[in-house]
């Protein structure tokens, strides 16, 4: 229990008198490094942009009563990747030991999307389609990919839906819609025969002057007069 050399001396006499003696020498050594015990899990994942916190760790030794512990190896979480975090002690007999952690800095967060304008859109038929943008930010990632889908006729009214899907470059993903409807909303063009603002003899039967009226997809259009002339 206490390092250092010790000598054992070895005599033998024989029943005349005669002896011998040997000398062996017994040096108690500690060849058995300290141990390290990590808190915590020895690969362990911390998403991007929070604090690391050391977890921490405990050592012992067979012999010394206290052993110190050295931790070389930093963790940059503003940037995603695998980090090692190496952790020695070594004792007064010069055994040594390592043990290794590895923190990744991932990112699990999927992008922010908002759609840019009306949703749901109503637009009018036969007319071109803009498109009308959208906003993407990402934790970790600068510029995430958004993609558009979706059948869209305008040619043809109804209902239809546009898909959004933003992707950052750790595969997170974010989908919106906007509802899209075509429908004809062209108002038919109408004329007056005459003058918009015209005299009439009192006393005379007033006679409408007429109008004309068309548009872009119905042939006939129905036309309400409202109002009264009293020519009396």
């Amino acid at each position: 229990n206490t390092l250092g050399e010790y000598t054992l001396t070895y005599r033998a006499v024989d029943s005349a008198g005669n002896s011998q003696t040997e000398v062996r020498v017994i040096t108690v050594v500690d060849r058995h490094g300290p141990a390290i015990v990590l808190n915590g899990e020895s690969t362990m994942a911390l998403e991007f942009g929070d604090v690391f916190s050391e977890p921490g760790y405990t050592a012992t030794d067979n012999f010394d009563e206290s052993v110190d512990v050295s931790v070389i190896g930093y963790v940059n979480t503003a940037e995603l990747g695998s980090y090692t975090l190496t952790y020695s002690a070594t004792d007064t007999s010069a055994n040594h030991t390592q043990v290794l952690r590895t923190v990744n800095v991932v990112d699990t967060t999927a992008p922010h999307l908002t759609l840019i304008g009306d949703n749901p859109l109503t637009l009018n038929e036969d007319t071109v389609y803009v498109e009308l943008g959208h906003n993407v930010t990402d934790l970790a990632d600068t510029d995430p990919t958004v993609s558009v889908s979706g059948d869209l006729d305008m040619g043809q009214p109804g209902s239809y839906t546009l898909n959004y899907t933003a992707e950052d470059a750790s595969g997170n993903t974010t989908t919106q819609t906007r509802p899209v409807i075509v429908k004809y909303i062209t108002q038919p063009v109408m004329s007056l025969n005459g003058s918009t603002r015209i005299e009439w003899e009192f006393g005379d039967a007033f006679i409408d002057l007429g109008y004309t009226v068309t548009d872009n997809l119905d042939e006939s259009i129905d036309v309400e007069i409202d109002g009264l002339v009293n020519v009396d």
